[in-house]
């Protein structure tokens, strides 16, 4: 019965990303109306998000970004889906490397890599890229979900241009079984954390938690880390931009690569609010007292 639903949606997603891009833009904005103004969706995390990251900015600035990031959000939804019958060629002239070399010279010295993203951009646009211009075989990790189905979607979708995906909690031993491959292991960083283990970072002016399990794996590893974040030059067109953290994490303080990481994305966040995923529960993670004692 599964197998024929899985069947049935993914036919359903088929026939309508088959539709021309300014049709899908239209149902974008009809999507936008109904969750910014009829449902409301998560409207208050959303502006809750925003008054505790951006305390100095007005209501009118509060609400502006709010409104823009819903119709980010709404485009989203419709590119996604697009991600099943867009030609390669289609989509890599929609989302493309914009300094590629950085990762390529890896590629030229045999080095695998570990990438670190965020939900910010179009993060699942990024395998784009990430499966047709890169020497690296492209693996993208994924949090399991509790309906298998949707997991089954989602990762059909993300599969479209040659990433593969992996599951966090089988990414250590697979990238040891791959060690003598050309790989790249995509991690989006940004999640909330088990609070086992999580790094506490001021980000965005509030106490964070933030996922330590991309470093530690690096580490372990010794692979060069980079980091890649998106820009948006006009609707339906993505650049992927690429920083280098550092060769080796083992060179670096405990912690000092996914600070840096938060270093970045906070920098892009300022610079284009909007693109980031402000709907997420992102802070409800709090820090218990004795951790703070301990740390003091």
């Amino acid at each position: 019965m599964q197998n024929f639903l899985y069947y049935f949606i993914l036919g359903m997603i088929w026939l309508f990303a088959k539709l021309p891009f300014w049709i899908l833009y239209r149902f974008a904005d009809l999507f936008f109306v109904l969750i910014f103004y009829v449902v409301r969706y998560r409207r208050s995390v959303t502006r809750n998000n925003l008054e505790n990251s951006f305390p100095d900015y007005s209501a009118a600035q509060i609400a502006d970004i709010e409104y823009k990031f819903y119709r980010h959000f709404s485009d989203l939804f419709v590119e996604t889906l697009k991600l099943l019958t867009m030609s390669r060629k289609e989509a890599h002239r929609r989302s493309h490397f914009k300094n590629p070399e950085m990762v390529q010279e890896m590629a030229e010295q045999g080095k695998s890599i570990v990438m670190l993203t965020g939900h910010y951009g179009s993060w699942e646009w990024a395998s784009i890229p990430m499966g047709l211009e890169l020497a690296h075989d492209g693996y993208a990790l994924f949090k399991p979900q509790s309906s298998k189905l949707s997991e089954r979607l989602v990762n059909r979708l993300r599969m479209q241009n040659g990433v593969k995906m992996v599951s966090m909690k089988h990414a250590l031993r697979q990238m040891i079984r791959l060690k003598n491959d050309l790989t790249l292991h995509a991690f989006i960083a940004d999640q909330k954390p088990p609070r086992q283990g999580a790094q506490w970072l001021t980000f965005l002016n509030q106490e964070t938690a933030f996922f330590t399990g991309a470093e530690k794996i690096s580490r372990k590893l010794k692979r060069p880390v980079f980091v890649a974040l998106m820009s948006k030059p006009k609707r339906g067109f993505y650049e992927v931009h690429v920083t280098k953290i550092c060769d080796d994490p083992n060179d670096l303080a405990e912690g000092e690569v996914t600070a840096r990481f938060a270093a970045l994305l906070e920098t892009e966040i300022r610079r284009r609010p909007e693109l980031w995923l402000w709907s997420h529960r992102r802070w409800s993670l709090k820090r218990h007292k004795e951790t703070e004692e301990m740390s003091s």
